[in-house]
């Protein structure tokens, strides 16, 4: 597993069988991500799946964020991975921040609580977005 959060590393260190690489940086506040990493060391890793969230979602934006540094991080891993998961829940649904991190056309799925609408469900699909409510 390769992440650049502080919080899944350190749950992932209690299963035996997961291996996990946490991609190091600057440590944003708050939300104990690292952020900055040489785009390169980033380039030359290869990643299956990609867990990425987002501080919002749209079906014409995709994943948001408001730090430049974070999309530039998700933007990166996802760029490398072979498919990209998108995880939101359903508050996230319309907001739209400054930086696109995961454009929905390169959404291979999105995950999101079922308290979506039945109208933002069929926006979604509509969009070409494969969905699955959790």
């Amino acid at each position: 597993m390769v992440t650049n959060g502080l919080y899944p590393a350190l749950e992932l260190s209690f299963a035996p069988a997961v291996t996990t690489l946490v991609v190091g940086g600057t440590l944003r506040q708050r939300s104990s991500s690292l952020v900055d990493v040489a785009p390169e060391s980033i380039r030359r890793l290869h990643i299956d799946v990609a867990f990425v969230s987002g501080r919002g979602f749209s079906v014409t934006h995709g994943l948001t964020e408001s730090d430049l540094r974070d999309a530039q991080m998700k933007r990166a891993m996802v760029a490398v991975a072979d498919r990209a998961i998108a995880l939101a829940d359903h508050t996230k649904f319309g907001q739209t921040y400054v930086a696109s991190t995961v454009l929905p056309e390169e959404i291979d799925r999105l995950i999101m609580d079922a308290g979506l609408l039945p109208e933002q469900v069929a926006q979604v699909r509509a969009a070409g977005i494969e969905l699955e409510l959790a």
